[in-house]
């Protein structure tokens, strides 16, 4: 962390291009944030907790700092047009609260953009909680299905295994 920010802070000492309002505040703000989220993360593996990111937010939390050290050593030595990159941080958190919530507000329109249609929104068939008459099936299926609801002795029912 103190890599990204002594180079940048060496770039604003050295180049008085980059000394202007708006740069000095975005590093102070993007650098407070990192800071903060460093200390959080040095806290929680003081308590013990797991870092590896398999749960909660600590992998988000991991890419933020990622991006933050990326963007200030690309803005001291590349150029400042590296800032905009930030913007990819609220977006992906639009992205992933969008196919979230999507299939909740508007269940056909999540099945249009999955590519699919209104009947696979739900899950596959066969799915947990999906009846299996209610699944689609061809017309030779619905024919063996009749046949076996009658009682007539050549179908057979067997229990299907998954194969491996």
């Amino acid at each position: 962390m103190a890599v990204s920010g002594g180079v940048y802070l060496l770039h604003l000492i050295l180049f008085s291009s980059g000394r202007s309002k708006r740069r000095l505040f975005l590093f102070a703000v993007t650098e407070a944030i990192a800071v903060g989220l460093w200390n959080q993360l040095k806290a929680m593996a003081e308590r013990g907790e797991e870092l590896n990111g398999s749960k909660g937010l600590v992998s988000y939390v991991f890419d933020i700092l990622y991006v933050t050290w990326f963007i200030h050593l690309t803005t001291a030595l590349i150029s400042a047009k590296f800032w905009y990159l930030y913007w990819v941080i609220p977006l992906y958190a639009l992205y992933r609260l969008a196919t979230f919530a999507l299939p909740y507000i508007s269940p056909s329109l999540a099945a249009a953009l999955n590519g699919g249609n209104a009947a696979s929104a739900g899950g596959a068939p066969g799915a947990p909680g999906q009846d299996a008459a209610a699944a689609p099936s061809s017309k030779r299926q619905e024919k063996l299905r009749k046949r076996m609801e009658r009682g007539d002795p050549r179908i057979q029912q067997r229990e299907m295994r998954p194969t491996r």
